[in-house]
């Protein structure tokens, strides 16, 4: 996609998992990429391989994004770094614990909260002045079929946060579609990242698998290109949208 050439994609959660991928994708189409991550060092492969074997241009910064004054800056310094915003992709998330409601904890459920609801709501918060500036511009929040349908895995925290970013997102869709800002959810199912890998063992995987029509779970890739299409002039009339991206979890 030609269109993409160029163009600045901040991506929050940016260095591993679907966040990387992403990444990758937009890097594959010349843009220039502002991430964030909780540790930088870890992300150095990452940052080589964009800017030497993709060439193209990252700006990669450590950012709470439950922290207003963190969020605030990192959006502001990539802004700064390349000119603009066009798009922004807002994934930094994180599960909490697996436990039934009566028994987990307040804390936990504070930092569940406040990264992935709160997380998105900031974010979009300093990203929005931006992206009204450029035409055609996007963002793009990354939901899960969790905020879809209840879950039976007990994470019920993040079900919540989830669900609560599709309705952020439709809300703030309609503020803004007058002014040319077009804002989407992608709803993944299980993604086969490297947090995948080391949490399930083999016997697991294939009980999650078997959970899909598809009979397999979703390679990070897969999700990434629909990321890349909700930013596309492809579509162009698609806001308020939350996209389901779940190998039909969802449909049965």
């Amino acid at each position: 996609m030609e269109e993409f050439k160029d163009k600045v994609v901040f991506i929050s959660g940016g260095s591993t998992g679907l966040g990387k991928a992403v990444a990758i994708a937009f890097a594959k189409q010349k843009a220039k990429l502002i991430l964030t991550c909780r540790r930088v060092e870890r992300a150095k492969e990452l940052v080589d391989y964009i800017q030497k074997e993709l060439g193209t241009e990252v700006l990669i910064e450590s950012c709470d994004v439950s922290k207003s004054d963190q969020v605030e800056k990192v959006i502001n310094l990539g802004a700064s770094r390349f000119g603009q915003i066009n798009y922004a992709v807002n994934n930094a998330g994180i599960v909490g614990e697996a436990k039934t409601l009566d028994n987990y904890s307040e804390e936990i459920w504070d930092k569940v909260v406040n990264t992935n609801l709160k997380g998105t709501f900031l974010c979009m918060k300093y990203q929005i002045p931006h992206l009204l500036k450029q035409k055609n511009s996007a963002i793009v929040n990354i939901s899960s079929v969790m905020g879809l349908v209840g879950t039976p895995f007990l994470m019920a925290p993040y079900s919540a946060t989830k669900h609560g970013i599709i309705g952020l997102t439709k809300s703030v869709a309609i503020e803004y579609g007058s002014k040319g800002l077009r804002i989407n959810a992608v709803c993944p199912g299980v993604i086969k990242t490297e947090s995948y890998e080391k949490m399930f063992d083999a016997k697991a995987q294939g009980e999650l698998e078997k959970l899909h029509p598809t009979k397999r779970v979703a390679l990070p890739e897969e999700v990434a290109n629909a990321v890349l299409w909700l930013c596309s002039s492809y579509s162009s009339f698609i806001t308020g949208s939350a996209i389901t991206v779940d190998g039909g979890y969802t449909a049965q």
